[in-house]
């Protein structure tokens, strides 16, 4: 990531295109893992798979109780995984806006 020095004025916000990109290939990832893992430790349907999956991912949580032990193993793991994953998600999109903000607030602070 390029760095402006203090003189240098603030170059224009461009949309990460290529972090997106990446973003959207691990979350596509992710749900078919979620989803293979809940139709085969809990037995769901595709459409309940992809529900939970994504209600998982999301943040919000298991929909449906978890029986077996090899389900709540993957449950949990999954829920571990998607917290990271979704915290990683949200730093990388706010790095570039932080990057940006910040460095109109410096520019602002220097003396003319």
């Amino acid at each position: 990531m390029y760095c402006e020095s203090k003189m240098e004025p603030v170059q224009p916000y461009k949309f990460p295109w290529r972090k997106a990109i990446w973003v959207s290939m691990a979350l596509v990832m992710s749900t078919l893992v979620g989803m293979w893992g809940y139709s085969y430790f809990l037995g769901n349907s595709l459409l309940d798979s992809f529900f939970n999956t994504s209600m998982i991912l999301s943040g919000m949580g298991s929909s449906e109780p978890v029986i077996t032990t090899a389900s709540k193993i993957f449950v949990s793991l999954f829920a571990l995984y998607s917290a990271f994953f979704l915290l990683a998600t949200v730093s990388v999109f706010i790095s570039d806006f932080a990057k940006q903000v910040l460095g109109r607030v410096k520019s602002r602070a220097l003396p003319s």
